[in-house]
């Protein structure tokens, strides 16, 4: 079995069905033999490690996120992890719109909420005002530079009110 073969396959055991990106595939290609060992010993823990990121970001729960999502999210194979935590945004961005409006869906189906009533009770610890879900609602509907779903968990997260009780939790 070659490296990009054993790399292969932990991705498949984190992420059933996961299809790697060309990205990944370049990385995985470049993966040395001699660190074959310890980058299957650190990919479960990369994983997980993303997983509690990207579920931090988002305001949800970690269990929300299917593995592929996480693995999406996930760029470089080839290297140790070390210190990747906090690139959040770029977390989410790689996991792809797609993938977070599928997301939204699946935790409204799960209790009546919208996602950004989800934004608000992760990051804020309240649900939003009428006025301000209309607003965030009246963004995403519209689309467009500045109004993507990833634009607006951004500035949610990154609002003073978020802000503030992130660093008193």
């Amino acid at each position: 079995m070659t490296v990009q073969d054993k790399i292969l396959a932990q991705i498949e055991d984190l992420a059933p069905g996961y299809k790697v990106t060309p990205t990944q595939m370049w990385s995985i290609n470049l993966a040395k033999e001699e660190n074959t060992a310890n980058l299957l010993k650190v990919m479960p823990i990369r994983f997980n490690d993303t997983r509690i990121d990207m579920a931090r970001y988002l305001g949800v729960d970690p269990s929300y996120l299917l593995p592929q999502e996480v693995m999406a999210a996930m760029r470089d194979f080839d290297k140790e992890y070390h210190g990747q935590s906090g690139d959040d945004k770029g977390l989410v961005n790689r996991m792809g719109l797609e993938s977070v409006l599928s997301l939204g869906k699946r935790l409204g189906a799960k209790d009546d909420l919208s996602l950004i009533d989800h934004l608000f009770l992760g990051f804020l610890g309240r649900l939003p005002r009428s006025g301000g879900r209309d607003y965030y609602q009246s963004r995403l509907s519209s689309g467009g530079e500045g109004n993507s779903l990833i634009d607006i968990v951004y500035e949610i997260y990154n609002s003073p009110e978020a802000t503030s009780r992130r660093l008193n939790e």
